[in-house]
């Protein structure tokens, strides 16, 4: 990323890796929620999070 010239370039891949670290951490979380469900009994009612996959920038319908 140091060797592009173009600041709004460099602006755009530094976004790009904010959002994917963000992914990441999100993606942990929810895959330690998921396997610490495993471990308790299945005649437990699961409240952990729901995955909402989103199209588009969300603005719309």
């Amino acid at each position: 990323m140091a060797r592009l010239s173009d600041p709004t370039a460099r602006a755009a891949h530094r976004c790009a890796f904010q959002l994917y670290g963000t992914a990441a951490s999100e993606l942990d979380d929810v895959i330690a929620d998921l396997l610490a469900s495993l471990e308790r009994p299945f005649t437990e009612v699961s409240t952990g999070p729901i995955l909402t996959v989103v199209v588009g920038d969300g603005t719309g319908p």
